[in-house]
Formats: structure tokens, sequence, C-alpha cells
């Protein structure tokens, strides 16, 4: 998890939990990452106007009127993306932190942009810097419904892109925790192993569910689940329908669980969102 999103911090008032080391992106995966396929190379915008088409994503039709306005064409290329001026190769752009044009459109919530950067050839699966694609921040954004949305476009373009993990081990599932996007979370529990009549190498810690493409359990390197999130960020929907009876998976989940440090779900709830610890306390007593 990048430093910018610590733990979530649903509001200023909340401890910055410097005592967890994990927050930091870890040096040995960032080196991975580097050597990946699906890592976005240092390479430079091959345009003047690629640092104002990132700034336009965010404002609904403006990025299509400024490609219209600048005369610029999207083009992906093997070739030497600094070969012309007026080219902007949708697979190496990429802006200070290695965020490509694919990674902003998630991030703002703009679903025309990134349906048509997909059909330009931009990788749904690349890493920024910081190890995150645009899956993450997809999954990051506050409307559920549009976040849904992308990912399912993402999804059909690279089904393999929702299980990988950033520089910390954070799952497209625990920014959905995070940030309270039960729908996210209710759609990456149905995704079966098996699209379209193919199975897919999945594992999985449970061979009695290896037919879902992710455990809903899965920890991030801190040993965090997003019970530990959904707790600290006070996403008491998140909890309720992960460990009530409307899930069929909430075997996967326990409050006992602890991550690398020793603590649980309830140490979350009382650092983070003390609303929380009376709820949970309710589920520990019913749920175990």
């Amino acid at each position: 998890m990048s430093g910018s999103d610590r733990i979530g911090s649903p509001a200023s008032s909340l401890p910055e939990l410097s005592i967890f080391p994990a927050f930091t992106p870890d040096p040995i995966r960032l080196a991975e990452l580097v050597g990946s396929a699906t890592y976005s190379p240092p390479v430079s915008p091959t345009a003047a106007e690629a640092r104002e088409l990132f700034a336009s994503i965010g404002d609904g039709q403006t990025f299509f009127e400024l490609l219209e306005a600048r005369g610029l064409t999207l083009v992906p290329t093997d070739g030497d993306v600094e070969s012309s001026d007026e080219t902007v190769d949708v697979v190496h752009c990429v802006d200070g932190r290695r965020k490509t044009l694919l990674h902003q459109a998630c991030r703002c919530g703009n679903v025309q942009v990134a349906k048509c950067l997909l059909f330009h050839g931009a990788n749904a699966s690349a890493q920024c810097r910081d190890g995150r694609t645009p899956f993450h921040d997809a999954a990051a954004i506050s409307s559920g419904k549009t976040a849904v949305e992308l990912l399912k476009l993402l999804f059909e373009h690279d089904p393999k892109g929702i299980s990988i993990v950033d520089a910390n081990g954070s799952h497209v599932l625990h920014l959905a925790a995070i940030h309270g996007n039960l729908e996210v979370i209710r759609w990456c529990a149905g995704l079966s192993a098996q699209p379209a009549g193919k199975r897919l190498t999945v594992r999985s810690p449970r061979p009695a569910i290896s037919r879902y493409m992710t455990h809903l359990g899965v920890t991030a390197f801190s040993g965090r689940n997003m019970l530990h999130y959904a707790a600290y960020n006070g996403r008491l929907d998140v909890l309720k329908w992960l460990l009530d009876g409307e899930n069929s998976r909430r075997g996967e989940l326990t409050l006992s669980a602890l991550d690398t440090n020793g603590y649980s779900v309830l140490h979350y709830a009382a650092m983070g969102a003390s609303l929380v610890v009376s709820a949970s306390t309710e589920f520990n007593s019913s749920h175990e």
C-alpha cells in the first residue's frame, strides 16, 4: 500500500499508525516488479501535451476534446516512443509515479476514457511504481457502481489482473474494504475461476473453494485481511455482509485473525472507529 493511503484514513483524526512497518513499499517486492512483464517502463510521455492529458481525464469529455484540439492520436507501438511529437503511446505514456492514462481514468471513474484506452491497446494490468494496477485504482473510487463497471471492463481484457497485488501485497479486495465499496467485494466474491468454460490456474489456500478467483481471507504482506481494513475505516456495511449469512463464503474469514504484529480485527476497530467495536463483538458471539 502506498504511503498516501496508509490504511485508508477515514478521517483526519485517526492515528497514522506509524507503529506498523508495512505501510511503505517493500523494496524487495519493488525490485521484483521492475523485471515483471506487467511493469510500466520508466518512459517519458511522447508529447508535450501528455501531462495535460492526465489532468483532463477527471473532467468528463475534456480528454477527447483535448485530443482533437491538439491533433493527437492514441497509437500503441512497440517502437521508439520518442519518434513522434504527435503520438501519445497509451502503453508507455506514464506520469511521475509511472501510472498510465488507464490508471488515471480508473482513479477518476471515467468509464468512457477507460474504454477508449483499452480499445487502443492499453495494458489493463500495468503496474505503477508502487505496484498498483488500474484494477486497484478502480476499486478505490467512491462510486461502487462505477467501480464495478470499470472492474468488469478491465476483467474482460485481462482476467488474471484481478489477482495482482501491489508492493505491499494489497489486493483489489483490500482497497474495496478500505473505501467501503461493498458492491466491488460482492462482485469479486462471485467471480468464478472458470470463465467462458476455461479453467484458470488459481492458487487457493483452501482447495474446496478453488472454483473462485480469489480467497476472501487473502492477506497483505502485513497479515491484514478485509476485516482488518474495514474495521479500521468504520465500514460497518462491509463487515456486516462479510460475516452475515447472506455471504455464502463467510467461512473464509474470522474475527480472530491476527496480522503480523499480533493485532486482531477488534484492535483495528478500537483504533479506527469505536462505533464498530460493539457491532464486531456481536458478530464475534454469533459467528464463531
